[in-house]
């Protein structure tokens, strides 16, 4: 029995791509038109582009010829569609070899679901064949293009995702959508993007007609339309990526048909994309960039990122029964399965309020789900969740606890394909699972039990419950300061070893190679920190100091002067005083955090106000070298969006380089006196201090605060113990605590300071911990200082004499074997009248003859009292 495909190929062998035609009516718009032709019936779709929000660049007729032809060609599989013909002539413009094999696939590969509905024989050999036409004057573009984004936007949660990851960066970015409905043109300027690209696209409704007489009908590869759509966009607006926002489930199908895997998504799958990119580069335009940013993420991460966009939650659609109406029909599986993986993530009552009620109570719903969740040939032909994804996002929607499996739904990465790292780098910290709507049914754990690791167990115990909490610790001793728990619901409990773990905070001072984080990526375990826990609660306002020094002074300084404003500034960090024990329900709140590399290092947020200090090496026994150390702090800018702010010391390279990677307002400073100082004496001693003052100074003119306040202000503050701190003075014999100088150039810094006081500095105390510094640097500022005694500890003690003793300066050095020892020396041979013994270690004290550097600063201040009491 002959099948309607037959009859339709017998009467209709030949389907022809005519001609095309474009205008520019206006300078911002484009009129495209087509022409196909097939037997005696023609079809005449046309395009309007309509360009808004930023100026087109001229494009070169023959340039312009290529671009609407090939756009033709991504329209012509609607149409032949409806007879199947076995030959397709394309006359409208030539076409290689490659290019047929491109155009052959989609006719049969991309249009997969169309034939296995329609029961076509399209894997036989032969089944379309397609020529090319005459050469004509087509180019295509070889001119480089400017690094700008086009967007194609169709309304729904992934492609806003995208739009808004990319409008909060510095690039250019321009929304294109196909005939945007209302909502889609409001989720546009929810994201702030002003360049806009509306296409007008008509189908010939002629077409229509013969869909009434029963032609052929089914789905076509919509995702080439939008390529070739939007690289005449590219091309037009100058701009060079063009990103999609398909997902690795659009990979996933079951069916099969005439042994050929069936796609539905096809047109957004990661071969399509990669086949697309190909064909765009070697016949439209070399330097476009085509891929989607979201590929190698799974729906449940790109779920849970778009259910913190809480401005688009009443704007975005994906229904394609409600597209005429712009809403979500509530009955289809497309509804169904963006409900279901948005309902962990979403309270109920503002996911209902998207939908129309909880549609998993709907009987109509309830009789689709089997279907969805169907690995087979149930599963309908729809943009849809995996059966996997969905049956994660249920379980966790009924708060079951945590397993594996769902661990890797919500940690899952495809490969990153084409994306351009630094944009992958972007997207996957924003799609970083978030941990707080999963503690109560995870088995959570504690790496380090230091000062933030016992914060994070006080947080966990009064705020999670129930909590399965285990600590783990390298010194056995640690299990002795749990913390209680005052609940049966809330257990905790001490380990030696890791155990399988669903989620495990690890503290900053734990290297990257503990067994328990290799085991934890092995499982895979969700891998978070007390500083992210803390920007992931946090509902004020954070603003957050690096560097390699003066992070301390600068936050403290900060906090100082806001508080004095009579603002709601709250110290915590690094600087002692854990964050999340400052946390509560305040907006109103300005929490100053003091950030070194370890807390930054991964962290997938950045502070709403940044300050980036200057950086030279320093940790260099934890990081590879300076370049590693400096990328450790970048998330302290990367993450920012435009609405946010960094501060950074301009005279540092590196501060520059890190800042330059933030897309918030940037504002330099450098190391010259602060103007609203006027004559009156700053509180921190020496000019390399005015890099420590200037960030108070521009975060309070940010916030609004007069220079006289904050001019007041900064002459009240104390500076913070351990720097530059006389601790005791003694016959004109004074000494002086720089405790906290950890590196050479903190040191050097010291010694100018000083000696710009006209201080003579006799001795200098030096040595600590080796983190490879580079003490060569200390002999040109020891030489400036005129320093005559030289007071070295150990370990980095023998290193710095061998420099020392190298250099031939005309001082002494002794090692000795005590603090005890080394203050008896200073007043044995300390000169008559005033003087200073300075302590400025150039390296970190917390090993060798002391327990840490408070022990170090105590007994330095404590000789240096008690023997001068001694002192005739």
């Amino acid at each position: 029995m002959t099948s309607l495909c037959d009859r339709l190929r017998a009467e209709y062998p030949t389907f022809v791509y005519e001609s095309y035609a474009w205008r520019r009516p206006t300078p911002g718009a484009l009129d495209c038109s087509f022409r196909f032709r097939v037997g005696d019936i023609t079809f005449a779709p046309r395009c309007t582009f309509t360009f808004s929000g930023a100026p087109t660049k001229p494009v070169a007729s023959e340039v312009m010829d290529n671009l609407v032809f090939h756009l033709g060609l991504a329209e012509l599989p609607s149409y032949w569609k409806a007879t199947c013909s076995p030959r397709v002539e394309v006359q409208a413009g030539p076409l290689d070899a490659e290019a047929i094999a491109f155009w052959t696939c989609v006719l049969t590969e991309g249009m997969g679901e169309f034939h296995c509905v329609n029961q076509t024989p399209f894997t036989d050999p032969g089944f379309v064949t397609v020529t090319g036409g005459p050469t004509r004057s087509h180019r295509v573009l070889t001119e480089p293009l400017a690094d700008g984004h086009v967007v194609p936007v169709g309304g729904g949660k992934d492609s806003l995702l995208t739009l808004d990851l990319l409008a909060n960066r510095r690039d250019a970015v321009a929304a294109l959508a196909i005939n945007p409905p209302p909502s889609t043109e409001q989720a546009v300027r929810v994201a702030g993007v002003e360049p806009w690209v509306s296409i007008e696209r008509r189908l010939d409704p002629r077409l229509l007609e013969l869909n009434q007489q029963g032609y052929l009908d089914g789905h076509t590869p919509f995702g080439a339309v939008i390529g070739f759509a939007s690289a005449l966009a590219a091309v037009v607006l100058g701009h060079r990526h063009i990103v999609l926002s398909n997902e690795s489930s659009a990979d996933h199908t079951t069916v099969r048909y005439r042994g050929q895997v069936i796609n539905h998504q096809w047109g957004k799958s990661s071969a399509f994309e990669t086949k697309l990119h190909h064909h765009l580069v070697t016949h439209v335009a070399t330097d476009l960039d085509y891929f989607s940013l979201l590929r190698p993420f799974g729906e449940l991460r790109i779920a849970q990122a778009f259910s913190r966009l809480g401005d688009y939650h009443y704007v975005f659609r994906s229904c394609n029964r409600g597209r005429k109406t712009d809403s979500w029909c509530g009955r289809c599986a497309k509804c169904l399965s963006t409900f279901i993986v948005l309902r962990p993530f979403m309270p109920p009552r503002a996911l209902e309020a998207v939908f129309g009620g909880d549609l998993l109570a709907v009987p109509a719903c309830q009789a689709l789900l089997p279907s969805l969740l169907d690995e087979g040939e149930a599963r309908p032909f729809e943009c849809i969740a995996t059966p996997d994804e969905l049956r994660v996002a249920l379980a966790l929607g009924r708060g079951e606890r945590l397993t594996p499996a769902s661990v890797r739904a919500l940690t899952r990465l495809g490969p990153q394909g084409l994306v351009p790292d630094d944009l992958y780098d972007l997207v996957d910290a924003a799609l970083r699972p978030q941990v707080v709507p999963l503690l109560d049914h995870a088995a959570v754990g504690v790496l380090g039990l230091g000062l933030e690791g016992a914060d994070t167990c006080r947080h966990l115990l009064s705020e999670v419950e129930p909590l399965d909490l285990t600590v783990l610790d390298d010194d056995p001793a640690a299990q002795g300061r749990l913390p209680p728990s005052s609940s049966p619901a809330r257990r905790i409990r001490f380990a030696s070893e890791a155990p399988d773990l669903d989620i495990l905070f690890k503290s900053p001072g734990v290297p990257p190679d503990h067994p328990a984080l290799i085991a934890g990526r092995a499982r895979p375990t969700i891998l978070t920190s007390n500083t992210a826990l803390f920007f992931e609660r946090c509902v004020g306002t954070i603003l957050g100091v690096t560097g390699t020094k003066g992070k301390s002074t600068t936050t403290s300084l900060i906090a100082h002067v806001l508080r004095a404003a009579g603002r709601d500034a709250r110290l915590v960090g690094n600087i002692g005083h854990p964050c999340l024990a400052a946390l509560d329900d305040d907006r109103d709140a300005i929490f100053c955090v003091e950030l070194s590399s370890f807390q930054l290092e991964g962290l997938p947020q950045s502070p709403h106000i940044a300050v980036i200090l200057g950086m030279f090496p320093d940790h260099l026994d934890r990081y590879a070298d300076m370049a590693d150390y400096v990328a450790a702090k970048a998330s302290i800018a990367r993450h920012q969006r435009r609405r946010d702010l960094v501060l950074y010391n301009a005279d540092c390279p590196h501060a520059t380089a890190v800042a330059s990677l933030s897309a918030a307002r940037r504002v330099p400073f450098r190391r010259e006196r602060p103007d609203l100082l006027l004559d009156g004496r700053s509180p921190l001693l020496g000019e390399f201090n005015h890099v420590n003052l200037w960030p108070a100074i521009l975060v309070g003119r940010h916030l609004g605060i007069d220079d006289a306040t904050l001019a007041a202000a900064i002459a009240t503050f104390i500076p913070l113990p351990g720097r530059l701190e006389t601790v005791a003075e003694h016959r004109g014999l004074r000494f002086i605590c720089d405790i906290r100088s950890t590196a050479p150039e903190v040191t050097v810094a010291a010694l100018d300071a000083l000696r710009e006081s006209h201080e003579r500095v006799d001795f200098v105390l030096l040595g600590g911990v080796d983190r490879q510094q580079d003490y060569e640097k200390l002999v040109p500022a020891l030489a400036r200082a005129s320093v005559r005694h030289v007071l070295l500890f150990p370990p980095t003690g023998r290193r710095i004499r061998r420099i020392l003793g190298e250099a031939a300066l005309d001082l002494a050095i002794v090692e000795p074997r005590s603090m005890e020892e080394a203050i008896r020396y200073v007043y044995d041979h300390a000169p008559a009248g005033p003087g200073l013994c300075l302590m400025s270690t150039a390296a970190p004290s917390n090993g060798g003859l002391f327990a840490g550097p408070e022990d170090k600063a105590r007994q330095f201040a404590h000789h240096a009292r008690v023997l001068g009491e001694a002192v005739p």
